[in-house]
């Protein structure tokens, strides 16, 4: 609403490339569910990316004059900002069950690397505010404080991806910012501050996930870090903005600083870079041992999760996904029908939703048409964002800022899953859209009614398009709440979402399973009958009709559908034990199998 309510203007050109592409993209989304094996998860996919296509349309078609951009995604960091430091106090007087997993922040978002992702993009545009000399220098010590703030909360999330991220980043803001020592001033400022505090966020990983997991106390010592290192950064920025004022005095020195300023950094991160290597025994053993961690990775007790191997799947889960690509390049398996085809190839225990890389998720997913419209999408958007960090007028600290986030995002997205956090991506496609509008100059009045009365039908569009599905996932959730006490009312809302979504078997799995909680056999009979027959690739479905048929006497046709669990899991216990029990004539127990479920459902760092 808020983008909408700003005058409207004619797209420019790459605005427009970069819209229609994205709008390709989303119909071939769409399209997927044709040919997907699991169309309520293609049709659930496909409403995301229209939501990611709706933030861009509205805010691009804007006009944000100035730096009332660069306030919109400042205001957003500084939220997301405040938020991780409500998480982290909470956590200090009470640790919260979700707060930490392993050692790892992973509120808000739930997942310790989307978390990292989510306040790294929150530090970017605290750092460019920092350094706009436009600003109150009082705005511009805040700015850094925030971002030292924000880059130490991602620090307490131990991402290997971030960091990953975070150098890509820097290397594109380098080659890319016309004033590199500009850029690298608040850049190595926020880095130097989180070094000097660096040590109680860094002994919080091995103290709640090996030594001593429910210690408060290492972490009231950590938000103890961040405040304090919050006063340094202020100070640090009043400094800064004052060393900036009398240096403008002397251009021909400032300009010289500069470059010395820049020709450092070279030299200090070439040497890391050559310690690096000489440390781990050469380019060549680098490599081979890196490569060797990556396909077989071990669990190992570490003092941070940065050098850690435990749980990193990702090249099995590349694996699956390349297969899925090679089976069918053009048309992909349908948008996010990755699970599926996962378990039944996997060679971990693992159970991922995606294969945590937006590439891999692209052309297994969508095949080589649906990864080209998003590459096209892609270039556009850093072409408009590239252009802006360069130019020498005030869009640049929003170009600078736009650049950080979207190529951070390409980069961490590259080795993890962030697109399925609209958290997450939303700002990115928000701070993007920002820049775009700022291509067009200032168009005619007819212009503007026919972009607002296109943009408003395609909103019409869009709302009969995703209002059904969110009913049907409202009706969803309030099943769950009250099944326990009012399960006739639990069962009509499964009912009406199983109508309101006609492709997604989840309403179904939920009324057969709260069925089996009540050992109600022929309803949970009916009800999973009724999920396969809109998604046949559901272990789970099958294995739990095969309990129910068992339940009722029908030995063969249990031993059917639990045969046909293990042939889409052939790694799940659950089912073989399911088997053995059937094959010896002993009675399954539900219970049993329930308890094993709940005790091992993974959290998000696994899904």
């Amino acid at each position: 609403m808020l983008g909408w309510a700003r005058p409207a203007h004619a797209l420019g050109r790459w605005t427009k490339i970069a819209l229609v592409a994205f709008g390709a993209f989303v119909c071939w989304s769409f399209l997927s569910i044709i040919w997907a094996g699991d169309r309520g998860l293609a049709l659930t996919g496909a409403n995301r990316a229209l939501l990611y296509l709706i933030v861009f349309a509205v805010l691009a078609r804007a006009d944000w004059p100035g730096l009332t951009g660069l306030a919109l995604v400042s205001a957003w960091s500084l939220a997301t900002t405040i938020v991780g430091v409500a998480t982290l106090v909470r956590a200090a007087h009470s640790l919260h069950a979700g707060d930490f997993f392993g050692g790892r922040l992973e509120s808000p978002v739930e997942y310790a690397n989307g978390n990292a992702a989510l306040f790294v993009l929150a530090a970017w545009p605290a750092v460019f505010a920092a350094q706009e000399r436009r600003l109150h220098p009082a705005l511009r010590a805040f700015g850094l404080g925030v971002a030292v703030v924000a880059t130490e909360l991602a620090l307490l999330c131990q991402s290997k991806g971030a960091a990953l991220g975070v150098a890509v980043t820097v290397v594109v803001l380098l080659a890319v910012a016309p004033q590199r020592a500009r850029v690298l001033v608040p850049v190595v400022a926020v880095a130097a501050v989180v070094a000097i505090f660096h040590g109680p966020l860094f002994d919080l990983y091995h103290r709640l996930a090996v030594a001593q997991p429910g210690d408060h106390a290492v972490v009231r010592s950590a938000a103890i870090a961040v405040g304090l290192s919050f006063l340094v950064a202020v100070a640090g920025g009043a400094a800064l903005a004052l060393a900036e004022r009398l240096v403008d005095e002397r251009p021909r020195a400032a300009r010289a600083a500069g470059r010395a300023f820049v020709a450092s950094f070279a030299l200090v991160a070439a040497a890391a870079a050559l310690v690096v290597v000489v440390h781990y025994g050469g380019p060549v053993g680098t490599a081979r041992a890196a490569w060797h961690s990556f396909a077989q990775p071990v669990g190992n007790d570490t003092s941070s999760h940065f050098v850690s191997t435990v749980g990193n799947h990702r090249y099995d889960f590349w694996r699956v996904a390349a297969h899925q690509f090679r089976r069918s390049p053009i048309l992909g398996a349908g948008m996010d029908n990755y699970a599926a085809d996962y378990v039944r190839e996997r060679r971990t225990y693992e159970q991922p939703l995606y294969p945590h890389s937006l590439e891999a998720r692209l052309l297994g997913g969508l095949g080589i048409v649906g990864f080209l419209l998003f590459a096209v999408f892609a270039a556009a958007a850093l072409w408009l964002t590239g252009r802006a960090a360069r130019a020498r007028s005030e869009t640049a600290v929003l170009g600078l800022a736009g650049l950080a986030m979207l190529v951070y995002w390409l980069a961490h997205g590259s080795v993890d899953w962030l697109w399925e956090f609209p958290g997450v991506t939303g700002p990115v496609v928000a701070a993007v859209a920002c820049i775009a509008a700022r291509e067009a100059s200032t168009a005619s009045a007819t212009a503007g009614r026919r972009s607002t009365v296109g943009l408003a039908c395609a909103a019409v569009a869009a709302a009969v398009v995703l209002a059904p599905s969110w009913i049907a996932a409202r009706d969803i959730a309030s099943a769950l709440a009250v099944w326990h006490t009012q399960l006739s009312t639990a069962y009509a809302d499964l009912h009406q979402a199983a109508a309101l979504n006609p492709v997604t078997d989840e309403p179904y799995v939920v009324a057969g399973t709260i069925a089996e909680r009540r050992l109600d056999w022929p309803r949970a009979r009916r009800q999973f009958q009724l999920a396969l027959d809109r998604v046949d690739e559901n272990w789970y479905s099958h294995m739990e009709l095969g309990i129910a048929l068992a339940k009722l006497g029908d030995d063969a046709g249990a031993r059917r559908q639990l045969d046909r669990a293990h042939l889409l899991d052939p790694r799940e216990t659950l089912v073989t034990e399911a088997l053995g029990d059937l094959a010896a004539h002993r009675p399954i127990n539900p219970r049993a199998l329930d308890r094993e479920i709940i005790a091992r459902t993974p959290p998000a760092a696994a899904r």
